[in-house]
């Protein structure tokens, strides 16, 4: 998906019971919802740190403002962690989610497939690298691609498809 719009399966309105749970491999499970990854369309958070490298990947955190749309998002993501819970018993799960001083900061993948622009004001795209983000208000749309585990824990794997920065600060 390239422009940023909500899709069927946005979280808002899944039924977090119909969510199917099945395992790839021993450190990879799918998680879908009418056989889709499940998407989080985002329409302001702020990038506060940049991009940041971890094990060989680049991550960024959203800090999703306290707002009723946010809220709703961030709710939904709990109740998706709390059902997947009877999957891994035995293990940690690493919250997606971390309170912060503005609301909620939420991990994710940016990948090199991910689009990054400022639309101009004749609505053509200008791409934007990810070495440009740190402290930009942007509207996104992710994508809940499954469940990664390591040995103990494991934690939702969330990609991003897109990022429209409306504001630099």
């Amino acid at each position: 998906m390239n422009d940023i719009e909500k899709e069927e399966n946005d979280i808002v309105n899944l039924p977090v019971n119909k969510i199917i749970v099945t395992s790839l491999n021993k450190k990879f499970w799918h998680l879908l919802y009418n056989q889709k990854c499940i998407s989080i369309h985002i329409t302001n958070a702020l990038i506060p740190f940049g991009a940041e490298k971890y094990n060989d990947k680049l991550i960024l955190n959203l800090e999703l403002f306290e707002t009723n749309e946010n809220n709703n998002i961030i709710s939904k993501i709990e109740s998706i962690e709390n059902e997947i819970q009877k999957y891994f018993r035995n293990m940690g799960i690493i919250k997606t989610l971390k309170k912060s001083k503005l609301g909620y900061l939420l991990r994710s993948h940016y990948l090199k497939s991910t689009e990054c622009y400022i639309l101009k004001k004749n609505g053509e795209k200008m791409m934007i690298d990810e070495n440009n983000l740190q402290n930009a208000e942007c509207e996104f749309n992710l994508l809940i691609k499954g469940i990664w585990l390591t040995d103990n824990n494991y934690g939702l794997y969330i990609i991003i498809n897109s990022i429209k920065i409306n504001k630099f600060n």
